[in-house]
């Protein structure tokens, strides 16, 4: 796995499109609050309550950047974690989602759920996929095959991606969505989303990701993601 991750390094140096061609270590994470379900399971309120204040959300903060050297909060209040290049990409890397989930537990209370693949699209679905507090990793090199049984409401939100646009329009399901040609995509949806819309079909990312860590700039974002789970709950 190591030589893997030097592998995709050296193509970044080289610039290949790596979005297209992807890493072959499952180095996104994505983190979902088990509360944030989406269709009829939103009905069921779990039966615990998140422990509220400041010290919970920096503890969410420090647990998050302990595991990733990069992270990002999503638009469903989740977090995509990239670990590319962290040693704890080799040796047991299923254990080690596992005690990232432990570890969010123990700091909010609340059980996650998490995704692991090479594209952030394949990841988010996967943790979406996965049963309260369990954790899916998708194979690197399955991503397509993955994506392509599931319903489209498996992307809905993602990007901009209509669920219940696409099924009244015939489409029910991720493999169903691909046999459309871009062209059509674009003239329905524009061109920024429905260019879109193809990648996240075929779980590629829609802009190339940059690897390195996060900037010390504004990190307001990822206290503020983190605030709204607490006020939410």
């Amino acid at each position: 796995m190591a030589a893997a991750a030097a592998s995709c390094a050296l193509s970044k140096s080289q610039g290949t499109a790596l979005p297209i061609v992807p890493c072959s270590v499952p180095h996104w994470v994505h983190l979902r609050f088990d509360y944030f379900l989406l269709g009829a399971e939103r009905q069921q309120r779990p039966k615990f309550r998140i422990r509220r204040g400041p010290v919970q959300v920096r503890g969410l903060t420090a647990v998050l950047r302990a595991f990733a050297p990069a992270v990002d909060a999503d638009s469903n209040c989740g977090f995509f974690l990239n670990l590319f290049g962290s040693p704890l990409l080799q040796g047991n890397f299923s254990g080690t989602l596992r005690r990232l989930q432990l570890e969010v537990e123990k700091s909010t209370g609340i059980m996650v759920s998490l995704g692991a693949a090479t594209s952030k699209v394949a990841a988010a679905v996967a943790s979406r996929m996965a049963r309260p507090g369990e954790l899916l990793v998708v194979e690197p090199g399955s991503e397509a095959r993955f994506l392509a049984a599931l319903p489209v409401e498996a992307l809905h939100a993602m990007g901009g991606v209509d669920s219940s646009e696409l099924r009244r329009c015939g489409i029910t399901t991720v493999a169903e969505l691909r046999r459309v040609p871009c062209p059509v995509l674009v003239s329905a949806y524009g061109e920024v989303l429905g260019r879109r819309t193809w990648r996240i079909s075929r779980a590629l990312d829609a802009q190339p990701e940059s690897q390195g860590p996060l900037s010390a700039a504004p990190r307001s974002w990822l206290r503020a993601a983190a605030a709204a789970v607490v006020a939410v709950l």
